[in-house]
């Protein structure tokens, strides 16, 4: 996948999510979970889509009630296997900040292609 398609595709999956964030998480307790995905159409890459998510913390952890996961994950279909990478832990206002600054993509576009190292032998 080219760079600039692959950085295209990262910025459009964490401006759909922001928006999802702002609109479905409350600041406080449990919610289902909200993602952004794109496919990977590169032939070079064993990854298949990269999601991008949001969800809460399991119970038995501190802070669960306002802390959340931000979790890139990178999936390699029609196989079940997957590769994560939590990217931030936080409450929602942090996790909007991190998602806003431009290091955010950087990360994120840098964190994919570990991830798809991570599926190539499997």
């Amino acid at each position: 996948m080219r760079v600039n398609e692959l950085q295209a595709n990262v910025e459009r999956m964490v401006s759909d999510l922001l928006i999802k964030i702002e609109k479905s998480v409350p600041d406080r307790g449990n919610f289902p979970m909200v993602y952004s995905e794109f496919k990977i159409t590169d032939s070079e890459m064993c990854l298949t889509d990269v999601m991008l998510k949001l969800q809460a913390l399991p119970e038995h952890l501190p802070n669960h009630e306002t802390d959340r996961w931000l979790e890139l994950v990178g999936y390699k279909l029609p196989v079940p296997f997957k590769a994560t990478r939590v990217m931030l832990k936080g409450t929602k206002q942090e996790v909007i900040r991190y998602l806003k600054q431009p290091e955010s993509l950087e990360k994120i576009l840098s964190a994919i292609p570990q991830l798809n190292d991570n599926l190539i032998d499997v």
